[in-house]
């Protein structure tokens, strides 16, 4: 039934598949994007779902697969990878929307660590400081701030919440203006 002429069958059919191989098959190859979204539901494979986001010719399929890999990354739904194939998984990509995603949604520590390791986005890493649940990851994405403006905002929401966050947030911001002053205090004393 899964190969009927009529999209509404096929979907149905979909719905109550359980083979990883035609569910691929269906995800990719169907000419119905109805069709692809029921069988993109159902995929576990993050490589797959990544290759859908990038590829598929229908935007809500794209976005479908996309949403199903952030989802299965951070382990917020049934029949996830382990974490060792998702932290593999987020070591290969490049894809700054979904590291971001995993930095502040990942379920495990470990998980958001290491998305947080390659977080580009001074904001993020601003609202994972003064937002995540755990000081760890908080402490991990203050570290890697450099930017005076995301410093300060930091120090400022984690003054009444978090003193440690904050008074480390600080001591980054120091550095960041005394690194700022240099030039200008060398340029100063040559003269």
């Amino acid at each position: 039934k899964w190969q009927h002429r009529n999209p509404d069958v096929r979907q149905l059919e979909v719905e109550n598949l359980e083979n990883p191989e035609i569910l691929s098959e269906i995800a990719q190859n169907d000419e119905a994007a109805q069709v692809r979204q029921a069988a993109v539901q159902k995929i576990n494979e993050l490589d797959l779902l990544a290759q859908i986001a990038r590829q598929d010719a229908d935007s809500g399929v794209q976005e479908l697969a996309k949403q199903r890999l952030k989802t299965l990354l951070c382990a917020q739904t049934d029949g996830c990878p382990a974490l060792d194939a998702r932290l593999t998984w987020l070591k290969q990509t490049t894809d700054a929307e979904v590291i971001a995603y995993i930095a502040k949604q990942g379920h495990e520590i470990e998980l958001r660590l290491a998305a947080i390791s390659q977080v580009a986005h001074e904001e993020v890493l601003g609202d994972i400081a003064i937002n995540d649940r755990k000081s760890d990851v908080r402490f991990a994405a203050v570290d890697k701030l450099t930017q005076k403006s995301i410093l300060e905002r930091v120090v400022k929401a984690a003054r009444h919440s978090d003193k440690r966050i904050s008074r480390f947030a600080r001591e980054k911001l120091d550095q960041v203006i005394e690194q700022m002053e240099r030039p200008t205090r060398v340029l100063a004393e040559c003269e």
